[in-house]
């Protein structure tokens, strides 16, 4: 069984990670949108 602290810091290592994506992804639909217009 692993210790709770390395869970954690890989739980909030992976939000960090899925939140940059997250924030990635809108700021190329954005521009996406504002080539298209």
């Amino acid at each position: 069984m692993s210790s709770p602290t390395t869970y954690e810091k890989r739980t909030v290592r992976e939000s960090k990670l899925g939140w940059l994506r997250k924030r990635y992804l809108e700021v190329i639909d954005w521009q996406c949108c504002r080539i298209n217009k």
